[in-house]
């Protein structure tokens, strides 16, 4: 609840502000948005990319809550017979890019921050999984020292900064 994560499997650029005339519709995941064609395909946006920075507190929650949430998304995403996740050990996995948070936090999640302050659940984890850590951390590498994001997925096209 007083970190952040930063990983290639994580998006760092989504749309998230769209003109209501422009034809974007929900697309896949609904994570980002396209543009219909008559023939069935869809089309990239056009988007500008800006220099605001969105957080997202979805995972500040109680840890039963969490646990019923993933719960939730694993069976709408694999059905019924999905595993289930019954401990926090197997809710928060251990993974490359977890640091603390030193921002301001909005005053909406700040009470619920502060309950959960000394909550720490990636404290005593160790890496289970050595072969994806050390691929995402030679990818961060590669993007602290060049600036690209190898294999970072975009449904849009930037035609323009902020």
């Amino acid at each position: 609840f007083s970190h952040i994560i930063a990983n290639r499997k994580w998006y760092r650029r989504e749309a998230r502000v769209i003109k209501k005339s422009s034809g974007l519709r929900s697309f896949g995941d609904a994570q980002g948005f396209r543009i219909p064609q008559a023939d069935g395909s869809w089309r990239k946006a056009r988007a500008a990319l800006s220099s605001a920075h969105i957080n997202h507190y979805g995972w500040v929650r109680p840890i039963a809550t969490m646990i019923a949430k993933t719960n939730s998304f694993n069976r709408l995403w694999h059905g019924d017979g999905a595993k289930k996740v019954g401990t926090e050990d197997l809710l928060y996995v251990k993974q490359f890019g977890v640091r603390r948070f030193e921002g301001a936090l909005p005053i909406y999640i700040r009470e619920r921050a502060r309950q959960l302050e000394s909550y720490d659940p990636f404290a005593d984890q160790k890496v289970t999984n050595w072969a994806q850590y050390l691929s995402l951390w030679s990818a961060d590498l590669i993007e602290r020292t060049t600036g690209w994001r190898i294999g970072e997925y975009s449904s849009y096209k930037y035609t323009k900064k902020y």
